[in-house]
């Protein structure tokens, strides 16, 4: 039986084999692979994580001033230096704020508004009180020797309340208000402390300050600042060096 080579033209019809060159015939190159996709195999992957979204930089937020650890499950615990996101403001003295996910009470004289809650003014109640100087006083306190005063609201001076006392004197102070101690000085020169309002009463009767009025911060003679007419005296918080007997 005899073979005969199939020639370059039987070739190039039927479409595979060899190709003519110009150096003879050569073996044509198979063509690539066909890759099946499956188009549903991506169906069978897990879910991919998403992305916790980027820390935010705006919207109302206050900076820690001290460390603090929360006594309550419904409080939050922080460093100072951490950056707060503020939520509601409860009170004068607790803000809802937020941080790494948790949610809870923060103490209000631990933080330093950076941007406050829409509507709210940081340290002022009611802004509609201090429109002008009328409506406003001075509290007169004495910290480490030296005479100090802080603006306040006329009623805080009419009326005082242990709270309002230590919230304002905690802002002027930049102080926690669990590191210091109200006192008032008596007629025979020993400090009182001040630990509910009947000792305020006390101190509205017996204690000893400046009773007279001091001009307004722009010089106006007639218009006058009212000045408490008792002097609180701060101490910090375990020195009972201060009282005449060592004790409170």
């Amino acid at each position: 039986m005899t073979f005969l080579r199939p020639t370059a033209e039987d070739t190039a019809s039927s479409g595979h084999g060899y190709s003519s060159g110009a150096n003879g015939t050569h073996p044509k190159r198979p063509p690539p692979p066909r890759v099946k996709v499956d188009k549903t195999s991506s169906s069978n992957l897990p879910p991919r994580p998403s992305l916790p979204p980027p820390p935010s930089s705006g919207g109302p937020r206050a900076k820690a001033l001290y460390p603090y650890e929360g006594q309550y499950s419904d409080e939050l615990s922080f460093s100072a230096g951490q950056v707060l996101s503020l939520k509601n403001k409860v009170d004068s003295e607790w803000y809802d704020c937020a941080l790494g996910g948790k949610v809870g009470l923060v103490p209000a004289s631990y933080l330093e508004i950076i941007q406050p809650l829409p509507g709210d003014v940081a340290g002022v109640e009611d802004s509609d009180e201090w429109d002008d100087d009328e409506d406003m006083g001075k509290i007169i306190y004495v910290y480490k020797g030296k005479e100090r005063t802080v603006e306040v609201g006329s009623d805080v001076i009419e009326n005082p309340s242990l709270s309002a006392l230590r919230q304002c004197i905690s802002e002027d102070l930049r102080l926690p208000t669990e590191d210091f101690v109200l006192n008032y000085q008596d007629s025979a020169g020993d400090l009182i402390e001040i630990v509910d309002q009947d000792d305020l009463k006390l101190m509205q009767r017996d204690g000893v300050g400046r009773r007279t009025q001091g001009p307004s911060p722009g010089g106006n003679q007639q218009n006058l600042l009212q000045c408490s007419p008792w002097t609180l005296h701060i101490s910090r918080t375990g020195d009972y060096s201060v009282y005449n007997n060592g004790h409170r």
